[in-house]
């Protein structure tokens, strides 16, 4: 079975490795400016200033919809006002978007959270280069 990361992020950086690239070609900041982990911080107001920071010296910002479905959000509800994605449906794909009621803050970190619990390697894995703030948000400490 061939798994989504096996053959997008993955594969980029097998390949970015092995060829030798060009100076210009771009760093990981300008490609995934936002940790895939830390990908549920697009669905929060809280972290709306930090996306839009990283945001301003990158090339795209990935939305990790994998991590979504991973932490059990319906991407087929809108993520809450003021958070970085909501800003960017808002502007550019209500009309296609989110038959569903909204979430709310409290809903998407209820859901990192039952993630969190449920997959401790994630929490591990973020503690080292997350601001401990988070962890606070999260319940954790």
């Amino acid at each position: 079975m061939t798994y989504r990361e096996e053959i997008g992020p993955r594969l980029i950086t097998r390949v970015l490795t092995e060829w030798a690239a060009p100076d210009k070609f771009g760093t990981t900041k300008e490609f995934y400016p936002i940790w895939w982990l830390e990908g549920f911080k697009l669905w929060l107001p809280q972290f709306r200033s930090e996306i839009l920071e990283k945001a301003a010296s990158a090339y795209f910002i990935p939305c990790w919809a994998s991590l979504a479905s991973y932490i059990g959000i319906d991407l087929n509800r809108m993520p809450p006002a003021g958070s970085y994605l909501a800003d960017v449906i808002y502007r550019l794909a209500l009309e296609r978007c989110c038959s569903k009621p909204p979430y709310s803050p409290d809903d998407i970190l209820s859901l990192v959270r039952e993630w969190l619990k449920q997959e401790r390697w994630a929490l591990d894995e973020l503690r080292p280069g997350t601001d401990p703030s988070v962890f606070a948000l999260l319940g954790e400490s």
